[in-house]
């Protein structure tokens, strides 16, 4: 079997595995960070609810 089946075979897995990644990372940093509650809370909504576009957004926006 070739690599490449391989990789066809489990990209959603891998796909699910980064984004769930990305969240966790996200959240903890906008808990850690943010001063006012409101702010981290909305951050941490945004980036589970907006699967691939909210970790990012948060990286561009979100971070000071």
């Amino acid at each position: 079997m070739d690599w490449l089946d391989q990789i066809s075979r489990f990209w959603p897995h891998l796909a699910a595995g980064f984004e769930i990644l990305a969240a966790l990372l996200t959240s903890f940093h906008a808990v850690l960070h943010k001063r006012d509650t409101r702010a981290a809370t909305l951050w941490i909504g945004v980036v589970w609810l907006v699967p691939i576009l909210g970790p990012l957004l948060y990286v561009v926006l979100g971070v000071n």
